[in-house]
């Protein structure tokens, strides 16, 4: 076999490889995509997120109300961001704070409105009242 005739077949076995794993590179690069059908009706909406804050000793989450929010992807990792809503408050403000939780740790997610986050508030005060 002379110089060329490996070139060629060196060549065609790099495509082939390359070929074969494109459709797994798409697959992969478009892995989550349809996850976040929703994404959509974040728009002018707020989000409550349960968050997980777990570790190997204890069990724990907290709630952060967003607007605005939005789902990003760094390195590989999704992210939901938006600004601290701060209406509703909780012990800690974050009112106007750029706030971003990793996907993996939301638990919960609520997307509302304003006047329904308001109902929810009262019927949650309601229920904290009876304990």
């Amino acid at each position: 076999m002379n110089h060329h005739a490996s070139a060629v077949i060196a060549a065609l076995a790099v495509l082939t490889l390359v070929i074969a794993a494109t459709p797994a590179a798409c697959a992969e690069a478009s892995a989550g995509q349809d996850d976040f059908d929703f994404a959509g009706e974040l728009k002018g909406k707020i989000v409550l997120l349960e968050v997980n804050r777990s570790n190997a000793v204890e069990n724990d989450s907290f709630s952060a109300l967003i607007s605005d929010a939005r789902i990003t992807q760094i390195s590989g990792r999704y992210f939901i961001f938006g600004k601290g809503y701060g209406k509703h408050g909780s012990q800690v403000s974050t009112e106007g704070m750029l706030l971003g939780v990793p996907w993996d740790s939301v638990l919960r997610i609520q997307v509302m409105t304003e006047k329904q986050l308001d109902k929810y508030m009262e019927q949650w005060k309601d229920y904290e009242g009876e304990e």
